[in-house]
């Protein structure tokens, strides 16, 4: 009976060791070549916060998949960091090269968000500013059309800007929701600027006013202007300014900025 209990001992041993490797082997990879940005969050982990500014630098990037998983990896390794939740949901969202939400990233969305608000007590003020206009961008039943929760979201996000104009994340944010209510058509043919593209832009100068070399700024002003950083000043897009040269003086100090 001893032998067989000492055998079934060092059965499970073996199993929880070999368990353990595994989880070591399925952890997220801290990479290089991110930049060295960082957006101090609420959290007692060092390495939650690595991890949590990965998944920003890939969210900038259009990444949103390895955003996910960088977000996901911050939570595990501090499950009460409400901003690891929050950049989960984040990057479940739509997007200026795809709107439309799966339902199984709106479920998952949900989720994170709920988790979010569980721990924002705990969050900065800004931070649960964040969250709070999340809450807006989802619903525990997806609607087939979006645009009322994108709307919601955006119009949330321009008080969460008004209340912190001096925090660049926040401003690159609220432009970006902004340019998600008309994707790819900030400009008529005719180089007019559609309804919101003048906040866009505004927005961006004053984000750039304090950080002019972010990706996110040079991707979403580059963006703004119909086009993308291969396409910079190499051809206009549906009538948009996308040369310094060609552009008027606002619009060429945030083609400046987005260089």
């Amino acid at each position: 009976m001893r032998a067989i209990t000492k055998l079934l001992q060092i059965v499970i041993w073996l199993a929880l060791t070999v368990a353990g490797f595994h989880a070591l082997a399925a952890k997220e990879p801290l990479y290089d070549g991110l930049g060295s940005y960082s957006r101090n969050i609420t959290t007692k982990s060092a390495e939650a916060q690595r991890y949590f500014d990965q998944g920003l630098g890939f969210l900038h990037g259009f990444n949103h998949r390895a955003a996910i998983r960088g977000f996901q990896q911050a939570a595990e390794l501090d499950p009460q960091c409400a901003m690891a939740h929050w950049g989960v949901a984040l990057a479940c969202g739509p997007h200026i090269n795809s709107i439309a939400v799966p339902a199984a990233a709106a479920e998952l969305a949900w989720k994170e968000l709920e988790l979010a608000q569980k721990n924002a007590g705990n969050a900065s003020p800004v931070e649960r500013a964040l969250i709070g206009a999340l809450a807006k961008r989802y619903a525990n039943q997806q609607p087939e059309d979006r645009s009322g929760l994108n709307r919601a979201y955006a119009d949330a996000m321009r008080e969460v800007w008004k209340e912190y104009p001096k925090d660049p994340d926040v401003g690159a944010l609220f432009a970006e929701a902004m340019m998600n209510l008309r994707p790819w058509d900030q400009w008529t043919p005719e180089g007019k600027p559609e309804p919101g593209t003048d906040e866009v832009l505004a927005t961006l100068e004053a984000v750039g006013a304090k950080v002019e070399s972010e990706a996110s700024l040079r991707e979403s002003s580059l963006h703004s202007r119909g086009g993308s950083i291969a396409e910079s000043g190499t051809r206009e897009r549906r009538g948009g300014p996308t040369s310094r040269f060609t552009a008027g003086p606002r619009s060429q100090r945030a083609y400046a900025i987005a260089q």
